[in-house]
């Protein structure tokens, strides 16, 4: 497997996203196998009035507008599973609901982080390498753009917002970017750039991805 994580990005927003949290709780444990998630020690219910209590324990209100930050792992496991997301924030933030695999054993099949971008309905959705990230220097290259207003690089199975589409030409031209599959999706485009997961060390892989992100300006 050389894949490490999935990253969402929202907008900022006040609201709490509780629905979304629940929902994504519940499909990675699916998708993972994990028996429960734990936080500091303690099973997390993932019922949708105990993740508003808990997400509402975790806002600083000595940081107005800062949100609720909050990072859990999977239980009873050597190498754990962790979820990290930071939602109802303000103007100043960007929520995001994340889930770093990068220790576990296999990568589910991409059906569950489709169904993961129906739900949160983020503005920029991906899996990364981190490899392929450092190569790439993909954090450099994010501060040019810090509100996220681009994207950094094309990543290997990679989500597009609305919004970012628009930036970035337009649907048509979009769904014309060189890659195994490109396909409408949840108002914007879904790109996967090979068939198999991403290889940081094939030269292949590396030339359809810089194919990609010279079409769509991003090299």
């Amino acid at each position: 497997m050389s894949a490490d994580q999935f990253l969402q990005r929202m907008h900022p927003s006040d609201d709490l996203r509780v629905e979304s949290v629940a929902q994504f709780l519940r499909l990675m444990a699916e998708a993972f196998r994990v028996e429960s998630w734990v936080y500091r020690g303690e099973i997390v219910d993932t019922n949708e009035g105990a993740i508003q209590n808990r997400l509402q324990s975790l806002i600083d209100l000595n940081i107005p507008g800062a949100g609720a930050s909050w990072v859990l792992s999977s239980s009873g496991e050597e190498m754990p599973v962790v979820v990290m997301m930071t939602v109802g924030s303000d103007a100043w933030g960007r929520d995001f609901i994340d889930i770093d695999f990068s220790r576990a054993h296999h990568l589910p099949a991409l059906s569950y982080f489709r169904r993961s971008i129906e739900l949160c309905r983020p503005t920029e959705a991906f899996i990364i390498d981190n490899k392929n990230e450092d190569d790439l220097q993909s954090q450099e290259r994010q501060r040019r753009f810090p509100n996220f207003e681009r994207p950094a690089i094309v990543r290997w199975f990679h989500y597009l917002g609305r919004d970012l589409v628009q930036l970035l030409g337009g649907i048509e031209y979009c769904l014309r970017t060189p890659a195994f599959k490109t396909e409408q999706f949840c108002g914007g485009i879904l790109l996967q750039l090979t068939e198999e997961p991403f290889d940081a060390a094939s030269r292949e892989h590396q030339e359809c991805q810089l194919q990609a992100m010279r079409f769509l300006g991003l090299e």
